[in-house]
């Protein structure tokens, strides 16, 4: 029943292979907010490349050289741990609160330095959106879309593949 033909515009009966690439073919003519490009297009300009995400890591960089070193930290956490054991109680107490202190901020950069580009990443997709006059509410719409464009590309390649194939079965002696 699947390999069935249907019947298309003029009563000439339409393949399966021929309504898959012709959604396809669909699919690339829809147009997203105040562009002319599909959902596979923006998605394609939406995506940071290497050299992008070399440049965010390189700001990044930047902005963290204006706070406190993170060896310097973790030298500090260390004399803590090393003030402990010395018999004055005042000190251990001090050397427990900065080592603690110390400690919280060393762990709060790693996860600055992924909200970061996580961070960066969002903007940039929302301000290509907002540029195009994207809605909020088609932005999951246009994901599904991307994500069936994909799944449409790779199936029609492997028909013409197997396409290609027979055609090369069939001149062969």
């Amino acid at each position: 029943m699947a390999d069935e033909p249907h019947e298309g515009h003029e009563g000439q009966p339409i393949s399966p292979s021929d309504l898959i690439r012709l959604k396809h073919q669909l699919g690339k003519s829809i147009t997203w907010g105040k562009s002319d490009l599909n959902a596979l297009e923006i998605e394609k300009l939406t995506e940071l490349t290497r050299e992008d995400y070399a440049r965010i890591r390189k700001e990044y960089r930047e902005w963290h050289s204006n706070v406190i070193n993170t060896y310097v930290l973790v030298v500090i956490v260390l004399a803590c741990v090393g003030v402990f054991f010395l018999p004055y109680d005042w000190l251990k107490i001090a050397a427990i609160s900065i080592g603690i202190t110390c400690f919280a901020a060393i762990s709060r950069r790693e996860g600055h330095a992924k909200g970061y580009i996580d961070g960066y990443d969002a903007g940039h997709e929302a301000g290509i959106c907002k540029i195009l006059g994207i809605k909020n509410e088609e932005i999951s719409e246009m994901a599904e879309m991307t994500t069936q464009m994909k799944i449409d590309d790779m199936v029609v390649e492997r028909m013409d593949e197997r396409k290609a194939k027979e055609s090369d079965n069939k001149t062969k002696p």
